[in-house]
């Protein structure tokens, strides 16, 4: 969970990096490269743009400051390449030439894929809903359909799951554990398994659910609650989380 509290910490640090800067007409300036402002909006967009933002860090503060930093030297970069001359280099415009189909590519990747991906608020509540808690699950894995349809009718007649995990389960450690999963959160499992796996309400067990490991029995033990900022806080962050899920499956 420390990933999330850095992103809002970077946020908080971004937010007294303002207090102390001026404001354009429709945003706050963070900077300025000779001609070139680097506003509160761009660096918010590139953050979130960033994974690295999403890792464990030691220095919320120095995270935020870095990458501001990085983008002035950017600029800087930029600006030398510009008093240099290099925009009128010819071979450089010939690279340059030859990127444009990538980047036309890029563009219509953009349109066709990441408005697809765009998440609707219905999503964005599930999404807020679902992450509220994490379950405490078992599960049985097997390769074969037949099997897995086949333990699921012992299931059913009563036979236990721990036994029939350790018997029958591919998962490794699963002899050990019993396929005990411990307590799992939304979006920390493929989307096949959670899906079943929320439908699922205390002491109950899922028919056998395809996914890209095998064939999966699920059930369910205790639910626990966490605590949560609130919906119109998170809702950002949730949504660039929602939308990087959609892209790959897409």
């Amino acid at each position: 969970m420390r990933k999330y509290y850095s992103w809002w910490g970077i946020l908080y640090v971004l937010s007294l990096i303002l207090a102390c800067n001026a404001k354009t007409e429709n945003s706050t300036l963070v900077a300025k490269v000779g001609d070139k402002e680097i506003t509160f909006e761009s660096l918010d967009e590139r953050l979130f743009q960033s994974l690295e933002f999403f890792e464990d860090s030691l220095s919320q503060k120095q995270n935020a400051l870095n990458f501001l930093d990085s983008l002035v030297n950017n600029q800087l970069l930029i600006r030398a390449a510009y008093q240099a001359k290099l925009d009128q280099d010819r071979e450089i415009n010939i690279l340059i030439d030859e990127q444009r189909p990538r980047l036309l590519i890029d563009e219509l990747y953009k349109m066709v894929i990441l408005e697809k991906a765009e998440p609707t608020t219905k999503e964005l509540k599930d999404y807020y809903n679902k992450s509220g808690e994490q379950r405490k699950l078992r599960h049985i894995l097997v390769k074969e359909q037949a099997e897995a349809e086949e333990i699921y009718k012992q299931l059913r007649k009563g036979a236990s799951f721990e036994p029939l995990a350790k018997e029958k389960s591919v998962e490794p450690g699963a002899g050990e554990s019993g396929g005990d999963l411990g307590l799992v959160s939304w979006g920390s499992t493929v989307d096949e398994f959670q899906q079943a796996a929320w439908k699922l309400k205390v002491g109950q067990i899922s028919k056998p659910v395809k996914s890209p490991f095998g064939w999966h029995i699920i059930k369910l033990e205790e639910i626990s609650k966490l605590d949560q900022r609130p919906f119109e806080e998170v809702m950002k962050f949730q949504k660039e989380r929602i939308k990087f899920g959609k892209q790959t499956r897409l």
